[in-house]
């Protein structure tokens, strides 16, 4: 958000010229960016309803789990489409704290559901943040976060 806010200040000509008093430098501007980027992030959780939107990252899992695990019940042709792993990753990395919770929900409704194995469950979400979900550091840190996140298996 920083470096969308300092190119919106700095980088338009228009918006520029409302910066570019001779004590208003780059480095100040982008100091100002840089103060109100935290102050979005810091009141993010007052405009996006998480809780509502784990419910329907769930809901979205859980539909793409029963399309394939009823075509065919493989441990290894379970996938969810892109978008679903895309806002699985954008959770991992905007409410991490929150995740666990989430994961929890998935691996009870897609037992209850489709009596699908824990393990299935795991690599195929797994595979779907790591493909779609656009974490930074990438699988690494996807799978470490997995081994903390996820419920212990029964």
């Amino acid at each position: 958000m920083t470096k969308f806010l300092f190119e919106h200040l700095w980088g338009q000509p228009a918006s520029r010229r409302r910066w570019s008093r001779p004590h208003r430098t780059e480095q100040s501007v982008h100091a100002v960016a840089k103060q109100i980027a935290w102050i979005a992030a810091a009141n993010m959780e007052a405009t996006v309803p998480f809780e509502d939107l784990a419910s329907v990252i769930e809901q979205a899992v859980l539909a793409d789990l029963r399309g394939c695990w009823a075509q065919d019940p493989s441990p290894y042709m379970v996938a969810l489409s892109r978008p679903t792993g895309r806002i699985l990753g954008w959770f991992i990395e905007y409410k991490p704290s929150r995740a666990p919770a989430l994961f929890g929900g998935i691996v009870r409704q897609a037992r209850h559901l489709f009596d699908m194995p824990q393990e299935v469950l795991e690599r195929a979400l797994i595979r779907a943040v790591v493909m779609d979900g656009e974490v930074e550091d990438g699988e690494e840190r996807v799978r470490e976060f997995f081994a903390v996140a996820f419920p212990p298996a029964k």
